[in-house]
């Protein structure tokens, strides 16, 4: 099986090596974060850093915060090229961004080396150490996103205006408020917390890093990018790693499948039936990888959320061929691809036994509430498009969208046009 090089790192030494010329690639998705995103982040850093709101009860040989996985490789030009992690990266750029920022009016010692420190985190450095404000350590080639300029501009010149309207701006401004509200309530605070963030042993990065250009080669190879990834299994790497091999291999796996009850809690499926597949591909789409392969069981191309995935293995048994008429492309647009559309959140009843397949659209972190004793309610934010209707459509009635009402409104019409449709 090939190696993956996983270091665990602190955003210091993530940020501040020299090897360190990150390049969020065209294939990634804009950025995303809100403001929601921000707080939880915020905060939870807050209680990192400050214990009880006591920053002397933080214990700096055993306290860890552990933000998630980086996972990048080196490209041809020698730019860590990030597959995995590019919102919270670019969201702690911005963070430390405002700290520097906010250190230029602070001249106690602590806060004229903390802002020392993320200088060297934000640009590259010369061979004297100095940082060169005109080589930023990061860069943007995200065809989709037109506002990519201003993220960048954002961390050179570390100011905004009332024009900007990206949620780069909006987020930057967000920490400015929130780092202007900790200087006023907790003035002696503000270094340790910036430095708490950087500092060994506490805010924990995992970076994922190919061994050989062959690797990553067949790694590019046989994952398809629909969207982003984002998965909190941590087995994952191993999942993927091991679906990776296979299909270099050309053999089978086998696996055993989760599912969600109704309380949101995983279970084996089919009372741990163990399945097998023929894998194809990997694909990325809406947070989540997916293997795309030759089920035995269903007797046709399948699709398998990897993050479900257990008890992974692989056979010496060989592989079914993948049929030449099969199109990865085509595969994605029928299966993953969503339209564009307002994004809003909505209210959706559903029935409980569909727990599995809410989670599977939206992610474990959605919200979730008894409606009845038959059914749930879930607060997903999505985009209202063609995409999400024919998704709502295909449980026959036991999802429905309670609110908004443009949403409503919507689906209903579609389904008066499919009536009418039908009785000409």
């Amino acid at each position: 099986m090939s190696k993956l090089n996983i270091d665990q790192k602190t955003i210091k030494d993530l940020l501040i090596s020299k090897k360190s010329d990150f390049l969020i690639p065209d294939y990634q998705r804009p950025y995303a974060w809100t403001d929601e995103e921000c707080e939880t982040l915020w905060n939870d850093i807050f209680t990192f850093a400050f214990p009880n709101d006591d920053y002397t009860l933080f214990d700096s040989d055993n306290d860890e915060y552990f933000l998630g996985p980086i996972v990048t490789f080196k490209n041809g030009e020698n730019k860590l090229e990030i597959i995995d992690g590019q919102q919270r990266l670019t969201t702690i750029m911005l963070l430390l961004r405002a700290f520097y920022s906010k250190f230029d009016y602070m001249k106690d010692s602590q806060s004229v080396k903390t802002r020392e420190t993320i200088a060297k985190c934000i640009w590259k450095t010369d061979e004297f150490e100095s940082p060169d404000i005109n080589q930023l350590k990061i860069d943007s080639q995200v065809a989709s996103d037109n506002d990519k300029e201003e993220f960048l501009e954002i961390l050179r010149e570390g100011i905004t205006t009332d024009l900007q309207k990206s949620k780069y701006a909006k987020n930057y401004a967000f920490f400015q408020e929130k780092i202007n509200k900790l200087v006023n309530e907790y003035p002696s605070y503000t270094a340790y917390m910036a430095t708490r963030i950087l500092r060994s042993g506490e805010l924990t990065k995992k970076i994922m890093t190919l061994t050989s250009v062959h690797e990553q080669k067949d790694l590019k190879r046989n994952v398809y990018a629909t969207n982003r990834v984002k998965s909190s299994n941590e087995n994952l790497l191993y999942i993927v790693d091991t679906v990776n091999e296979a299909i270099s291999r050309k053999c089978k796996i086998t696996f055993q499948y989760t599912d969600y009850s109704p309380a949101k809690r995983k279970i084996l499926r089919n009372d741990g039936e163990v399945y097998t597949l023929s894998p194809f591909a990997l694909f990325w789409n809406q947070d989540y990888y997916y293997v795309v392969g030759y089920s035995e069981k269903h007797g046709n191309i399948s699709n398998f959320r990897a993050d479900r995935i257990c008890n992974i293995e692989l056979t010496d048994e060989k592989a079914a061929k993948r049929p030449k008429d099969f199109s990865l492309a085509r595969y994605s647009q029928q299966i993953f691809e969503m339209y564009d559309g307002d994004t809003v959140k909505v209210k959706l009843e559903c029935s409980n036994h569909l727990m599995k397949y809410v989670v599977d659209r939206f992610g474990e972190k959605v919200k979730t509430e008894i409606a009845t004793e038959d059914t749930f309610y879930a607060y997903p934010e999505v985009a209202l498009s063609p995409n999400f209707y024919s998704w709502v459509f295909k449980f026959a009635g036991e999802i429905r969208i309670k609110s908004p009402n443009k949403a409503v409104a919507e689906i209903s019409t579609m389904a008066q046009k499919m009536i009418i449709a039908e009785s000409i």
